[in-house]
């Protein structure tokens, strides 16, 4: 099993409320240009997949081809906790696509504050 935390204020949490399943995709070393794009843009306004490969999963969701690895789950559990929801899935499907490191987060690195002084929301 694995969980997850989902910010209020993104547009992810309106989904996460009502999702059956996720899946939760690891980016390699050397992938944060495309970690900067799905965490720095609101999928309000931009479809964040144009222009990249993706395939369906067992889900039914899409996923990167080029993602290091992936775990697709089934939710179980939510819980609001304070300004995030939880949700904690039950890992159904899963596959490592290619060898290498996983991208490790720096908050530095995706939540620098925009012209207007705030931090982007995804």
């Amino acid at each position: 099993m694995v969980q997850v935390a989902v910010w209020e204020e993104n547009f992810s949490y309106e989904l996460a409320q009502r999702a059956p399943a996720f899946v939760l995709q690891i980016l390699g070393e050397g992938q944060q240009d495309l970690a900067h794009r799905f965490g720095s843009v609101s999928g309000r306004t931009v479809d964040k997949l144009v222009g990249l490969e993706t395939f369906t999963g067992v889900t039914g969701f899409p996923i990167l081809r080029d993602c290091l690895a992936y775990l697709e789950c089934d939710v179980v559990f939510r819980w609001k906790a304070g300004d995030h929801l939880i949700l904690v899935g039950r890992v159904i499907h899963s596959e490592v696509r290619r060898p290498g490191r996983p991208l490790i987060y720096d908050h530095a690195d995706y939540d620098a504050p925009t012209k207007e002084g705030t931090v982007g929301k995804a």
